[in-house]
């Protein structure tokens, strides 16, 4: 295995994923920088208000958990009116393995290493959806059930620190756990 795929911690968590395969023509394409710019700029965003959210939750924590609250619901109805993304069904609710770099996940599709795939990932609780092309480095099975391993192409700087506090909050929230069944 690479450093670049060790750089991240990875967690286990729930996403609703959804893809497609693509040629190379189109895996080109978003290489060459069309990338949906849209999706970034909205990543710049989230990323953001994540940290000022952040900031605020030491000083105010009720006023940053209704502000959390709001960004959520904004992110929910943005995603249950997709535009620009016609190939986007609504995502299977499924269990992932997560970094800032990759993912694996459960499908019922078989694709070969190497495979380029155009993929959306919609994160709980916050909803909200990350664009990307990915290159399959692996397949597999456990428990009977296929396992596909994706590392991030094209990603963006904005989705990849958009990735990194989702990856935090989660932590956060199963150290918290942890300590409360202590």
């Amino acid at each position: 295995m690479s450093d670049e795929r060790r750089r991240f911690f990875r967690i286990d968590d729930e996403a609703e994923v959804s893809f497609k395969t693509i040629s190379d023509d189109e895996y080109q394409a978003w290489s060459e920088g069309q990338q949906d710019e849209e999706s970034e700029n909205f990543a710049k965003i989230e990323s953001e208000i994540g940290i000022a959210l952040s900031n605020l939750k030491s000083q105010q924590p009720q006023l940053a958990k209704i502000c959390e609250l709001l960004n959520q619901k904004i992110n929910l109805t943005m995603s249950n009116n997709p535009s620009g993304h016609a190939f986007v069904d609504n995502g299977e609710l499924k269990p992932i393995n997560l970094s800032a770099c990759g993912i694996a996940f459960q499908s019922d599709e078989d694709l070969s290493q190497n495979q380029s795939i155009l993929l959306q990932l919609k994160l709980k609780p916050s909803n909200v959806s990350i664009v990307t092309t990915g290159k399959v480095v692996d397949t597999g099975t456990e428990n009977n059930k296929n396992i596909v391993r994706v590392d991030f192409q094209n990603l963006g700087e904005n989705n990849q620190d958009l990735l990194i506090q989702h990856l935090f909050h989660v932590q956060s929230r199963e150290l918290k756990k942890q300590r409360g069944e202590e």
